[in-house]
């Protein structure tokens, strides 16, 4: 700890004395400074275009990686709650299989697959009576 604190010390006084010394030359006289050439700037000029691009391309750029990730935890995590399924199914059908029990479809269910099949009979033999009504 001691180590670091010194050598960012050092390194403050050198600095330090870079300046020190850099300032003492122009005083001196011994820099020349050309007024008719153009300084170059530290800090880039920043424009509204430059700013939009890079806020667009960022932009860009996260909303792919969130959703990349959203549907690459989707796959995952169906893939693992199929695997889940499978295997509880596979544990219910061998035990049903150990019993002996068979697996009852309850009546209630029988009733409206029925009722359905005759809606399904209903609706086609409508739709042929009408289609035979149009072409008289």
């Amino acid at each position: 700890m001691w180590t670091l604190i010194t050598i960012f010390i050092a390194s403050l006084l050198a600095m330090l004395g870079m300046l020190l010394h850099r300032a003492w030359q122009i005083k001196a006289g011994r820099v020349f400074v050309d007024e008719a050439a153009p300084q170059k700037m530290i800090i880039p000029e920043i424009t509204f275009a430059s700013m939009k691009k890079n806020v667009l391309y960022f932009a860009k750029r996260a909303t792919h990686t969130v959703a990349m990730t959203f549907i690459n935890l989707w796959v995952r995590g169906t893939h693992k709650v199929s695997k889940q399924v499978e295997k509880i199914s596979n544990k219910i059908v061998k035990k049903s299989e150990e019993t002996g029990e068979k697996t009852n479809i309850s009546s209630f269910l029988v009733t409206v697959s029925e009722y359905k099949k005759k809606a399904r009979r209903l609706r086609e033999r409508i739709k042929r009576e009408e289609h035979l009504d149009q072409q008289m």
